[in-house]
């Protein structure tokens, strides 16, 4: 079970981390971020279970990271922290689907309880899952040695339909970047299941569909920063980051520096 704690003051994120006894109550990992901007990348890197977030913090808080995880369909329960009791945040947190909503200051245990009673709504649900899930992984294993026959064995035919298809919606997705295209809708446009689509899709790019975007968004960055005189703010939007510290954040990740250095360095460069 992993859990992912959301502050954007570092003491009390280290606090909640280390003086809690986790593992006590069935939280195996535990991750931290100090912005809602690290929260997506953890949440975009890892599988979390559980995300105890504060409400109150700049630039993006816990309600609109807590929506920011719904729009992406992500299958985890949210916990919100807060100082300042306000109905509106109450409401809205339950309109999304929230587990829990906590009210600052709290002891350890209050804290400690709600998780582990989190976690068990959590195993709950995993468990009603299994049988399901059990089907599905042989549905999955009978797609993929299908997938692996037409991929290797196949007529020229299928495989030359097969790259037809993927430049197509290659062309389609650097047409349309400024949508979020998910790996959901993408494999629907293809008609397809999408565990095949995503190994269909490496096979033909060689790489993750969500690295393929990720790449694919920051080199038209690249190119608009480099070539035109749109705001940073602007450019991040066009190429489907509606938040802009987001974008920042995986530009630079990408990079080695910010997309303001890097139009410096484009234009010293020119």
């Amino acid at each position: 079970m992993k859990l992912l704690i959301v502050d954007d003051q570092k003491d009390i994120v280290e606090s909640l981390r280390d003086d809690i006894n986790w593992k006590g109550i069935g939280i195996d990992k535990v991750y931290t971020a100090c912005s809602a901007s690290e929260a997506k990348l953890q949440l975009l890197d890892q599988e979390i279970d559980i995300l105890l977030t504060d409400i109150e913090m700049p630039e993006e808080n816990g309600i609109e990271l807590f929506r920011w995880v719904r729009a992406r369909d992500m299958d985890l329960l949210g916990i919100f922290l807060t100082a300042h009791p306000d109905f509106k945040y109450t409401k809205e947190a339950i309109r999304l689907g929230g587990f829990d909503y906590i009210l600052q200051p709290a002891r350890y245990e209050e804290i400690q309880k709600v998780v582990q009673e989190a976690v068990w709504k959590r195993n709950e649900k995993l468990e009603s899952k299994m049988p399901q899930e059990k089907e599905r992984r042989k549905s999955q294993a009978e797609m993929e040695k299908e997938l692996s026959f037409q991929l290797d064995e196949g007529t020229e035919a299928d495989k030359q339909n097969y790259e037809r298809q993927i430049h197509s919606l290659e062309k389609y997705l650097k047409e349309n970047l400024s949508r979020n295209i998910s790996r959901t809708e993408a494999s629907k446009m293809l008609h397809l299941n999408e565990d095949y689509f995503s190994r269909l899709f490496k096979k033909y790019t060689g790489t993750t569909y969500k690295d393929y975007i990720m790449e694919l968004r920051i080199g038209q960055a690249k190119h608009l920063l480099a070539k035109s005189c749109l705001s940073v703010s602007i450019i991040a939007g066009k190429v489907g980051y509606d938040n802009f510290s987001y974008f920042s954040t995986i530009f630079r990740k990408m990079t080695g520096m910010s997309p303001q250095e890097y139009r410096q360095q484009e234009k010293q460069s020119s």
